[in-house]
């Protein structure tokens, strides 16, 4: 499944849903900053404070570093947001190599100038303090590399070099306070990374000064099986994810895992789609094709359904998502399940004979449905069943009472998705669309749900509104002062008892091949 608004492998926010991690209704009116890293910007419902520091800390090689440096290429490179580092400890060409094999090319970033880097070596023994110490001369090193791009985002790697020889804690405490004012005063994103403490979850209790955003990772090996998790710790000013997250560190960089808005979204809607693959007869031993699988929820089920004797092939065009699916097979030890990176716009997936083929919410994001339609036949056996749950009507993404910004908020999505080159109710073009392609089409159900401030579904639109509010700000569609007028209609909806809320319409088409 794809974006609505121009892709991001990080966020399919338009079609799904956020966790049950999530703590209740969101009331945020802070902007925010996308990292770019998959899972994250879910958990964060839209990013990292934006023109705020933001602490990440963790004890030594749980990925810190790492998740900073990710922070700001993916600014650079998908956001347009130039990106400043100071190193305390690694030189720009150790990063550099450390990076390159995720593929981060930081080099020529830096020689394009989307990024710049400054390394400071301090020595504990040429500290000397005194009442008159002060962090001039880094403000005047960092304020040059920030000026140098035209920097967005900021991170400093790690700050406990930068105060390891003070014993005088009133003056520490004195510098950070005046570090973290003038990152504020700069407007900068930035990004501080810290050691974790003794009890504490850092060695100076920086914690205390870091009001707007902590987030603390941890590396755990138990039974000789090792197991990164994330946590944000607080954030002021906005809802968030509370639970603890595992994340990988792969070659694609960090994904946090769940992947939350898919994972409710499935959660959601699996009542409706195991009755339909029951109805339909996927049972042990059958083969079916899953087109779209994402970070593979529906996959695992299918996996189980079909069991040893069947098979699922599993087709995704992210490699991200590609590798959250494959571990969670393996982790289940579901060795049935075949996996393909491909975008079906492109590549060919030939005469497999399947016996079913499940699609969600990829047709309404392609270039060319009839495409995607064809290649779906043609991988199935006469007689094969081919399953869709596509859009048909989304104007029915409505709040009751009517909100007018809430109501032009849907209309601007749905504007930006047909720009991307979507078709938001792509359903209503089924029968002509499967009848060429080959496929008699044998049952037709519509899926919508009504909901109030209460229901356990009520995360998703929480999520999308602020999620892809971020995304019409990023491409120019809307400005703050709308996208606060939004949010206020959205807290309005919330706080009303008499409030309900229509998720958009989508057809259960199930066909079969002549």
């Amino acid at each position: 499944m794809n974006d609505p608004l121009p892709p991001s492998s990080a966020l399919r926010a338009l079609a799904s849903m956020n966790s049950d991690a999530i703590g209740g209704p969101l009331a945020s009116d802070l902007p925010k900053a996308r990292t770019g890293i998959t899972g994250l910007d879910e958990i964060t419902l839209g990013g990292l404070p934006r023109g705020r520091p933001t602490l990440v800390c963790g004890s030594a090689g749980c990925g810190k570093t790492l998740l900073a440096m990710e922070f700001l290429i993916r600014g650079a490179t998908e956001f347009g947001e130039p990106g400043a580092c100071i190193t305390f400890e690694e030189t720009e060409k150790e990063l550099a190599q450390n990076v390159l094999s995720l593929g981060f090319d930081v080099d020529r970033l830096v020689r394009e100038g989307k990024l710049a880097f400054d390394h400071i070596h301090i020595d504990r023994r040429e500290i000397e303090e005194t009442g008159e110490y002060d962090l001039e001369g880094l403000f005047l090193r960092l304020g040059l590399a920030i000026d140098s791009v035209g920097a967005k985002r900021v991170v400093l790697d790690t700050i406990e070099s930068l105060f390891s020889g003070f014993s005088n804690m009133a003056l520490l405490r004195s510098e950070l306070r005046r570090l973290f004012r003038w990152l504020k005063d700069r407007g900068v994103t930035a990004v501080i990374t810290a050691e974790r403490g003794d009890g504490t979850l850092t060695r100076q209790g920086l914690e205390e000064y870091v009001s707007d955003c902590v987030i603390l990772l941890d590396h755990r090996v138990d039974a000789q099986r090792s197991t990164r998790r994330l946590r944000v710790v607080k954030y002021r000013g906005t809802n968030h994810g509370t639970n603890e997250y595992p994340f990988l560190i792969d070659e694609h960089g960090i994904s946090v895992l769940p992947i939350t808005s898919l994972g409710l979204q499935h959660r959601v809607w699996r009542p409706v789609t195991s009755d339909c693959w029951r109805r339909v007869g996927i049972t042990h031993g059958s083969r079916v094709l899953d087109v779209g699988a994402g970070p593979g929820y529906a996959t695992v089920d299918l996996a189980e359904i079909v069991g040893s004797t069947g098979e699922v092939f599993a087709v995704e065009r992210s490699a991200r998502f590609l590798e959250v699916a494959r571990r969670a097979c393996a982790a289940r030890g579901l060795s049935q399940v075949r996996f393909l990176e491909a975008d079906l716009m492109e590549a060919e997936i030939g005469s497999l004979n399947f016996d079913f083929s499940w699609c969600r919410w990829v047709a309404c994001f392609v270039a060319s449905p009839e495409k995607l339609i064809a290649k779906i036949a043609g991988a199935l056996r006469r007689g094969g069943v081919a399953i869709f749950h596509e859009y048909s009507h989304y104007e029915t993404f409505e709040f009751v009472p009517r909100r007018p910004a809430l109501e032009e908020f849907s209309e601007k999505v749905m504007t930006s998705w047909k720009a991307a080159g979507g078709e938001p109710n792509v359903a209503v073009r089924f029968p002509e669309l499967l009848h060429d392609a080959g496929l008699e089409i044998i049952e037709v159900h519509p899926r919508v749900v009504t909901i109030s401030p209460a229901s356990y579904v009520w995360q998703w639109p929480a999520s999308f509104i602020e999620i892809n509010l971020a995304r019409l700000r990023e491409l120019g569609h809307a400005t703050e002062e709308w996208a606060d007028s939004v949010r206020r209609e959205f807290k309005e909806a919330e706080a009303d008892p008499r409030t309900l809320f229509t998720t958009p319409l989508f057809l259960e088409v199930i066909a079969r091949r002549r």
